[in-house]
């Protein structure tokens, strides 16, 4: 799979995100990881959800923090760069300052805090949404991480009245069994319209983000979210209310537009 993201030219060829690998022994690990070194990835991510407890309590099985720092320790060993990210909660932003002291001896490449997005399984992360109490809480390593320009409370969002502009789109075509052979005959270019059509149709329905703020905006919300997730909270509720029955574009299990 790395080689034929090299041979397309795609930056998947020298990236892999390895959370949720299997366990490996460290001879194993130093194997797989010398190998796709080999192949052409040069940078690895991997996502701590907090200190070693509460990590694997998150990750749903023991042992995985651990394993994840022989990740680390592996992959630097045989010269991939190594990124860290760090998603916060209103669970584990007290524990995000020991997590990062205990980061700081290994040489990485970067490490960033976010608010996880409410896509997918995110979704069911929502009762526990960073705030502005975690965030007054926290100390000065994780802020420093932290972009704060992206991540907003929703009052700040709304106050200030300065969401961003989303003026081009990324499409996104999700092959499956039942669908591969029409886009074979489809083709290229219709397979583009189409998706363009999908997203040109959501939108014309679809109120602009400042209009849904006005209508759905709390100026006392202090829960954070980046402009998109603010955006689909209002989204979901907008089509809620007016009982409508849209194809979802922005889900990933199926064909789906991203604008930014």
């Amino acid at each position: 799979a790395i080689d034929f993201m090299h041979s397309i030219g795609s930056a998947s060829g020298k990236f892999l995100q390895m959370d949720g690998m299997n366990f490996r022994s460290r001879s194993q690990l130093m194997e797989l990881l010398s190998a796709v070194h080999a192949h052409g990835v040069e940078v690895i991510n991997l996502t701590f959800y907090g200190t070693e407890k509460y990590h694997d309590c998150f990750a749903a099985r023991r042992g995985d923090f651990a394993f994840m720092l022989d990740i680390l320790e592996q992959a630097l060993s045989v010269g991939i760069r190594v990124t860290v990210s760090l998603p916060l909660t209103g669970e584990n932003a007290a524990q995000a300052e020991k997590l990062l002291e205990r980061l700081k001896g290994y040489p990485l490449e970067r490490t960033f805090a976010f608010v996880p997005h409410s896509e997918g399984r995110g979704i069911t992360l929502e009762n526990i949404r960073f705030s502005q109490k975690d965030y007054d809480a926290l100390g000065d390593l994780t802020r420093a991480i932290f972009n704060r320009e992206r991540f907003r409370s929703e009052g700040e969002w709304v106050r200030e009245k300065s969401f961003p502009i989303w003026e081009k789109r990324s499409l996104g075509l999700t092959l499956t069994p039942e669908n591969i052979e029409e886009f074979e005959k489809m083709g290229y270019e219709n397979a583009i319209l189409y998706l363009e059509k999908l997203d040109d149709e959501y939108f014309q329905i679809m109120p602009s983000l400042d209009e849904l703020a006005r209508r759905y905006g709390d100026e006392q919300e202090d829960r954070f979210y980046s402009a998109r997730d603010l955006y689909l909270k209002y989204q979901r509720r907008f089509i809620v209310e007016n009982n409508l029955k849209l194809y979802d574009i922005n889900d990933e299990r199926q064909c789906f537009v991203r604008r930014y």
